[in-house]
């Protein structure tokens, strides 16, 4: 059932993008597939969506209970809401897909990208405010976040969160507006190809800045919105 879900995914990559991603590369299971939508899940996270034309409530019946849920399109997300009642309070999230082949990223004199390590624990962990100090120290670990560097100074990274998407994106206040941020989202997104997989990213609602930098580096808007709780 993964290689028809794969397959089925792929025909709106730009909507799908985070479910294939989970079930190609990161071991989800496909718990649920049919034309109304698709239910995967992960050892804490359960993702789900309805197609074109499907019954958000039938999909609804079939989403496990996990630690964690990322959930398609208002529609799906209400019947959720109605049948779990959680407690937590939904994140809104926008996706974003690049389809293309790379970018250039042209690094300024001075500057240099390098993968970081445990050793810049405090640095990032100091700098990145949406997870704590064991999420930060998994993603070092599994090499999963670049530095970039301007006159031997650690001053920017981003990364890639543990279900593939591209976030984590932070430069030091006092380098900021000099391009920093769009150039490691450069490196970062051929970097995510270069490994076989998709680059995609989920910005917050209302993140205004990022939300400007996605469609200036041209990758694709998906239709519906993501919710994460």
């Amino acid at each position: 059932m993964n290689e028809d879900a794969i397959a089925l995914l792929g025909e709106d990559i730009v909507e799908y993008a985070d479910i294939s991603e989970a079930v190609s590369r990161y071991g989800f299971s496909v718990d649920y597939l049919t034309s109304d939508g698709i239910v995967v899940s992960g050892r804490r996270r359960a993702m789900a969506a309805i197609f074109q034309g499907g019954n958000p409530g039938i999909v609804a019946r079939h989403i496990p209970r996990r630690h964690g849920y990322t959930i398609h399109s208002d529609a799906l997300f209400g019947e959720f809401t109605d049948r779990y009642q959680p407690e937590e309070e939904p994140q809104l999230t926008w996706q974003f897909v690049y389809t293309g082949n790379g970018l250039a990223a042209e690094l300024p004199a001075g500057c240099s990208i390098r993968r970081l390590g445990m050793e810049d624990f405090d640095f990032v962990h100091s700098h990145y405010k949406l997870g704590d100090a064991a999420y930060v120290a998994s993603r070092l670990k599994a090499g999963a976040i670049i530095g970039l560097e301007a006159d031997g100074e650690l001053v920017g990274f981003v990364g890639r969160h543990a279900e593939g998407s591209m976030g984590m994106l932070e430069v030091r206040e006092d380098r900021r507006r000099r391009g920093f941020g769009e150039l490691l989202e450069r490196v970062m997104i051929t970097d995510v190809i270069d490994e076989g997989a998709i680059p995609f990213c989920h910005i917050i609602d209302g993140n205004t800045k990022s939300l400007l930098l996605q469609r200036k580096l041209g990758l694709e808007e998906a239709g519906n919105p993501v919710f994460w709780i």
